[in-house]
């Protein structure tokens, strides 16, 4: 009896894998090379299957050895980045986001009552976006100031203060 044979798309359709993947995994010898077209679809399968069997069961200690030195390099690169203030611990920028944001939203609740007075005065349209204008040019200064003040004790802050006094 002659196997049943597909075409390759049938294959990528049941393995999930691309054409040129087929093909590559064919030339390997993994899967059986394609006639007239055609895949023997059982041997394909098959042959994918302890393709991927032995790609788990037989997973090499050395690559396992290497993931870990490179994401150990990775792990020493960024506290290096941190040491030489090239780069900012995420908890110093979570503190950094907390009292700029706090300053914001203070200054933000502060509008109503600063600006009340000045606003109920205004006879204009004009007037009150010249007014909202205002405060919200001083909130972007505050938030600002805000921002440079939390920065200051940062590893690129100190850097940058001791390159200006050289």
């Amino acid at each position: 009896m002659e196997p049943t044979t597909v075409p390759i798309g049938r294959i990528c359709e049941l393995t999930g894998l691309t054409q040129r993947h087929v093909q590559r995994l064919a030339k390997e010898g993994v899967i059986p090379k394609a006639k007239r077209g055609e895949y023997p679809l059982d041997e394909s399968i098959q042959g994918y299957i302890k393709y991927l069997q032995d790609k788990v069961s037989h997973r090499d200690t050395a690559a396992i050895q290497r993931e870990i030195k490179e994401e150990e390099l990775r792990a020493l690169r960024e506290k290096n980045d941190v040491t030489l203030g090239q780069a900012v611990p995420l908890e110093e920028i979570d503190r950094l986001i907390i009292a700029v944001s706090s300053r914001f939203a203070t200054a933000v609740d502060a509008l109503g009552p600063q600006y009340e007075a000045e606003l109920e005065g205004a006879e204009s349209r004009k007037e009150i976006r010249q007014i909202l204008d205002r405060a919200s040019t001083q909130i972007r200064k505050d938030t600002a100031d805000e921002l440079v003040r939390c920065t200051e004790g940062t590893p690129k802050a100190r850097r940058r203060r001791r390159q200006a006094a050289a």
